[in-house]
């Protein structure tokens, strides 16, 4: 009995630390990029999970269903592209280890992805009172629109708080801010949402700027660094009239300053306090150096944004109580007092949007206190008057592991600089200057790092942040060695007869995996199917000639739908081909001179054209939507003698039959 309770014991210890009873193993992910102020309509959003664990999957959960899931190293990147109303809701995240799938973690927080439609009519904001607004007073902000049964959001720029709503009884709602102070002052405006659809919502109304008087005279600012400067500036006095003091009773006593009896004191004394300044002045940031880490920016999409779309600068700091300041090429754009991070919003992007961003924030309390600027990041403006240029790979088709590939884009414009992206790729998009309209990218000795889905785009040299739209994507799936080959059969075996049915089976020991079937010599595009087990069916109906050939199938993990095995050994599906049946002469094959007989010839289905033929050259023939039909032949003559045959004709195939004789006699 013990020791029967002491297993059960450990059984229950090691339970409960693998997870297997569902309790989390990892701690909960982070979950960013999706802009609070929402998408338009046909844009796309780059959803950022952050967990702290190597070699798990990811999984984004919308509404509770799943919906993507990555492999990764501690982070992943979903991508939704086109986005639609149904992408609206509320997003999370989780993951869990590849190797132990039972230690997983909780969820993340939700994010509520808002999708913008532009067809709604924008509101109108208006504040009360107007103009600026003395500290302490209490401030009203409307908001105006033109539907009921909707609710009202009102957003302040660079606040990461979650937006104020209201639910009105008309068509309009007001939002209270009491006794307003300098955090309360900003650029605001405000849009609706449905009922019906609690995820879309309009555009939002133009700003309105709540600028704060200033707090009454009276109220010195005892802040750090004023202090520091009034110590600084009393030790600076000090010293000099420590100086002037031994200059002026040196003169008196007519000798030089250096050897009077108060010179060494005074020069020590000088000296310390100099010493002391300037190590107060590197301390308190009064030289300029940095005293705060740089901080990180984020949410510029990569791939670039649309003229008159918007996007969601993030600028992530390691302090409280600061101000952070956007610059673009070097110059001021906006700043946004906040805590640890802050969100800068551009609208309405223009060609002169584009450009290098990069972002550093100050302490409000101690100015001195500042950080490095962040790492830049480029602002690409898409422009899609420009025309889109095409792209193609060689090889096509599944590639070998270790082959070279060659990805080539093609424009309609000369002197323009070519971008190759691939989908979901963090790393600097590769660019080439070409001579002519068109750019090669080589891929030497491809392998499963390099499947994925690309695409690409141009940039006038004279405007090297206007780009074109990107093109089509191709797709570069690398076959795996190492993953087992698939097994394929056909039923039925054998040849098989026109207007039978075919089934194709695929195989293989895995689960969740996506088969692919292949035509040789076929371009059109692959069939596939994502079965619930370890095999799928892929069914011909009603063969016909334009069906046989070899075939065999692949097949990709779900989880990596750019890694492919190898192909199958090939199955050859033969089809047979379709005969008429010999026509039948009556009543006999031998007639006399001046005697009649009938040519019988039967089809292979209704509703085609039956001819009769003697030789190669056309007697007779009828449209008919019977199955067979008798060619008369009255009074016959010597010449009418010889082999007839029967031909059955259609928009898509003709068929002959086998000749038979007839002979005139006499």
């Amino acid at each position: 009995m013990a020791s029967a309770l002491t297993v059960l014991l450990l059984g229950c210890w090691l339970a409960g630390h693998s997870g297997v009873w569902g309790q989390p193993s990892y701690p909960k992910p982070t979950i960013s990029g999706i802009p609070s102020e929402g998408v338009s309509l046909g844009g796309s959003v780059s959803i950022w999970c952050k967990g702290q664990h190597q070699t798990v999957q990811f999984v984004l959960n919308k509404d509770g269903r799943h919906i993507q899931s990555v492999d990764s190293d501690s982070q992943a990147l979903f991508l939704i592209n086109n986005l639609s109303r149904e992408h609206g809701g509320n997003y999370k995240c989780s993951y869990h280890s590849r190797l132990e799938p039972f230690k997983k973690s909780d969820p993340s927080d939700p994010v509520e992805l808002v999708v913008r439609d532009p067809s709604l009519p924008r509101p109108n904001i208006s504040l009360s009172p107007t103009g600026v607004v003395a500290s302490g007073a209490d401030v009203t902000i409307r908001c105006q629109g033109q539907h009921r049964d909707v609710r009202f959001f009102v957003h302040k720029a660079g606040d990461l708080n979650p937006q104020r709503h209201m639910d009105p009884a008309g068509d309009g709602a007001k939002f209270r801010i009491p006794s307003v102070g300098r955090q309360d002052g900003g650029s605001y405006s405000c849009s609706y949402r449905r009922t019906s659809e609690p995820f879309v919502s309009s555009q939002p109304s133009d700003p309105v700027q709540l600028m704060v008087a200033a707090a009454p005279p009276g109220h010195p600012d005892f802040t750090y660094s004023n202090i520091a400067r009034l110590v600084l500036s009393t030790m600076v006095l000090f010293v000099l009239g420590l100086i002037l003091s031994e200059a002026y009773y040196s003169h008196l006593r007519g000798a030089p300053s250096a050897e009077g009896p108060l010179a060494a004191p005074i020069m020590a004394s000088a000296l310390t306090v100099l010493l002391l300044c300037c190590w107060l002045a590197g301390h308190s940031g009064v030289w300029g150096q940095p005293s705060y880490p740089k901080p990180t920016i984020s949410g510029i999409p990569s791939e670039g944004v649309s003229l008159g779309g918007s996007v969601s600068i993030w600028c992530k700091g390691q302090h409280q109580t600061v101000q952070f300041v956007l610059n673009k090429d070097g110059r001021h754009i906006q700043s946004v007092d906040s805590d640890s991070q802050a969100l800068f919003l551009i609208n309405n992007l223009s060609r002169e949007h584009g450009g290098n961003y990069n972002c550093s924030y100050h302490s409000r309390l101690e100015p001195f206190k500042k950080s490095d600027p962040s790492d830049p990041v480029e602002l690409v403006v898409r422009d899609p008057s420009l025309p889109r240029p095409s792209i193609s790979l060689s090889p096509t088709g599944v590639v070998t592991s270790g082959a070279d590939v060659t990805i080539r884009c093609q424009g309609q414009r000369r002197d323009v600089r070519f971008f190759v992206h691939k989908a979901e790729d963090r790393n600097p998009q590769r660019h080439m200057d070409p001579a002519g309209d068109g750019a090669e990218f080589r891929i030497p000795s491809v392998g499963r790092q390099h499947g994925g889905s690309y695409s690409c785009s141009y940039r006038p040299p004279s405007e090297p942040f206007v780009s074109s739209q990107p093109s089509d994507t191709v797709e570069l799936v690398v076959a795996d060695p190492s993953l087992p080959r698939p097994n394929i059969s056909l039923s039925p075996t054998g040849v098989t007869p026109t207007e039978a049915d075919v089934t194709i089976r695929c195989e293989v020991q895995l689960r969740d995996v996506s088969f692919f079937l292949h035509k040789g010599g076929d371009l059109n595009p692959q069939r596939h199917m994502d079965p619930a087990g370890a095999g799928a069916e892929f069914r011909i109906p009603s063969v016909g000639r334009q069906h046989g050939g070899s075939y065999s199938c692949s097949y990709r993990p779900q989880s990596k739908p750019f890694i492919s095995s190898l192909p199958s050994d090939p199955v050859e599906l033969e089809v047979a081909e379709p005969t008429l049946p010999k026509p039948s002469i009556s009543p006999s094959g031998e007639v006399s001179l001046g005697g009649s007989v009938s040519v019988r010839c039967q089809g292979l289905r209704p509703g085609v054209r039956f001819v009769l033929n003697k030789g190669r050259r056309h007697v007779a023939h009828v449209d008919t939507e019977k199955l067979e039909f008798v060619f008369p032949i009255n009074n016959v003559q010597r010449e009418q003698g010889g082999n007839y045959s029967c031909s059955h004709h259609s928009r898509s195939f003709t068929k002959w039959s086998d000749p038979v004789e007839l002979v005139v006699r006499g």
